[in-house]
């Protein structure tokens, strides 16, 4: 019987499909594998060691890793956080930040 208009292509009761941002079986085994290679491997001894003897590449890994974005707002006392010699510099610093309501300006204008 051919398709008819309304009727559905694919008739599996899974009818939005594959959730936003899970991985497909073939993605989810090769992660499986990379990590449990790492586990024999050494875990994280072993991203050490490689960190300190290959860094262009340890942090190439970071970089595909780590979030693209990460925004945060620090509210309060920076004192806690850092060591206190660096906390002088650091609250300086976070004074200098201009919230994200200004506008972002170029020196020499």
């Amino acid at each position: 019987m051919p398709f008819q208009p309304g009727e559905r292509a694919n008739k599996s009761k899974n009818l939005g499909g594959r959730p936003k941002g899970s991985l497909n079986s073939e993605n989810r085994d090769i992660r499986l594998m990379i990590v449990e290679a790492l586990h024999k491997s050494g875990g994280a001894r072993y991203l050490q060691t490689q960190a300190a003897e290959n860094p262009g590449a340890f942090l190439s890994l970071l970089g595909k890793v780590l979030p693209k974005d990460i925004r945060t707002q620090i509210t309060g006392s920076l004192a806690y956080v850092v060591a206190p010699d660096q906390a002088a510099s650091m609250e300086a610093w976070a004074g200098s930040v201009a919230p994200e309501s200004e506008e972002p300006t170029v020196s020499g204008e």
